[in-house]
């Protein structure tokens, strides 16, 4: 009876404290509106910035993810005072990556719509 105790409130403490993987953040959604000003060369220039700073999310994420999952494995099989350290959630960075997503998909939108690039000048 402890043990079936014990294991549920491990299994509690995995599915709430661990973080998301960063492939299963979805995208906040973001109109494109906000950018119609922009000029093609400046929303290229700005979702290739973005693509750098999602990257650098990407693997800040990846690395918590795989911490907390270390974090919680250790809990659940040898010491679990362990799961207590679990940070919990994902935090703010995974509402930037979220954001960002948003943002540049709103841009490329916003890119095909003005016939920027490879695209401009055809009907």
């Amino acid at each position: 009876m402890i043990k079936k105790i014990l294991s549920m409130t491990a299994l509690s403490f995995l599915t709430v404290a661990c973080a998301s993987h960063p492939r299963d953040i979805e995208a906040a959604y973001v109109s494109p509106g906000q950018f119609q000003q922009m000029e093609c060369g400046d929303i290229m220039r700005d979702i290739n910035e973005m693509d750098y700073r999602l990257e650098d999310l990407y693997r800040s994420l990846k690395k918590k993810r795989k911490r907390d999952n270390w974090q919680a494995g250790v809990g659940v099989l040898i010491f679990w005072p362990t799961l207590l350290l679990l940070e919990g959630g994902d935090g703010p960075e995974a509402n930037e990556y979220a954001r960002l997503q948003g943002e540049q998909r709103a841009l490329r939108d916003l890119y095909y719509e003005k016939r920027c690039g490879a695209f401009a000048g055809k009907e």
